[in-house]
């Protein structure tokens, strides 16, 4: 039984292969779309909708799938989930996107179902376009309201901090969760917290993050933060083979930064670990609504 019992993934350019926020919203996300753009929760989920028509994105499944990269990314995405669902894996994700346009972009692409919980943004956000501005009061109404987020949602703070509520929340130890995303300073914020993987290039996860995610699943219960390699048991147990860099780590300095191979360029090696019991350095980190971002969703 692997001992990954928690999973926490970013959205934009981790999950999806581009950045759906920002491509909605008139930035550089990756793919081309058409205005008029929408910045708020209610007008990227309406305009999802719009856009699933245009024949661009209909031939291809609609937006979420060209968002996702494809049929055959899709197709991949779901076997990983799966086998991380049938492992007994908590799923989650933190972005700092729009909780609606997030479900909703998931549901289409058949993955929001793998998901415990979405944290993220809500609401009108910052400065609203035209677009948003002339949405019918009450939009969305019917099945498409159930995308769109509340209070549970927001007011995470940063990263690192959720990170670590959700495992003391669930009595979780370090070695039992890992944290994905495609920026280094979100990777930086959660370091020390659980494994991290880093998702290079931010084009969304590939056959290497997928390899990372299984060699973590591989891990059984007696592991630790030394045992993910094959051949190699956890601190203090059999004899083991010359160690790498990060095989083991003082427990006067915590766990190594990352739990995957650094040979895998995984992106979160290089940085010192806090010691145990002290919570990684607060990145200052406000709620991201639009505009020229400090920090990237």
């Amino acid at each position: 039984m692997t001992s990954l019992k928690l999973a926490v993934f970013d959205f934009d350019q981790t999950l999806s292969a581009c950045h759906v926020y920002y491509a909605i919203s008139g930035g550089e996300g990756g793919i081309p779309v058409p205005p008029p753009y929408a910045r708020s929760e209610r007008g990227q989920l309406a305009r999802i909708a719009e856009l699933d028509a245009l024949p661009d994105f209909a031939s291809c499944g609609g937006f979420a799938v060209v968002a996702f990269g494809g049929p055959e990314r899709v197709a991949r995405m779901q076997a990983v989930f799966e086998e991380l669902r049938a492992a007994g894996v908590e799923c989650i994700v933190c972005s700092r996107g729009l909780v609606g346009p997030i479900r909703k972009c998931l549901d289409q692409v058949g993955l929001l179902r793998y998901f415990r919980e979405v944290y993220a943004n809500a609401g009108p956000g910052g400065d609203g376009t035209d677009y948003d501005l002339r949405l019918p009061p009450g939009f969305p109404s019917g099945p498409e309201s159930r995308f769109l987020g509340s209070s549970t949602n927001t007011g995470w703070g940063s990263k690192g901090r959720l990170v670590a509520r959700l495992l003391r929340e669930r009595g979780l130890q370090q070695h039992e969760a890992v944290f994905v995303d495609d920026t280094a300073s979100e990777i930086d914020n959660v370091r020390g917290v659980c494994h991290t993987i880093h998702v290079q290039p931010p084009q969304g996860m590939g056959p290497r993050e997928f390899d990372q995610l299984r060699r973590l699943l591989a891990t059984g219960n007696e592991g630790g933060w030394g045992s993910i390699f094959e051949g190699i048991t956890s601190p203090g147990g059999p004899a083991q083979p010359p160690r790498r860099r990060y095989d083991s780590f003082d427990p006067q300095q915590g766990p190594p930064a990352s739990g995957i191979d650094p040979g895998l360029r995984s992106g979160a090696d290089g940085f010192p670990s806090p010691p145990i019991g002290q919570a990684p350095a607060a990145e200052p980190q406000e709620e991201w609504w639009g505009g020229t971002p400090q920090h990237p969703p």
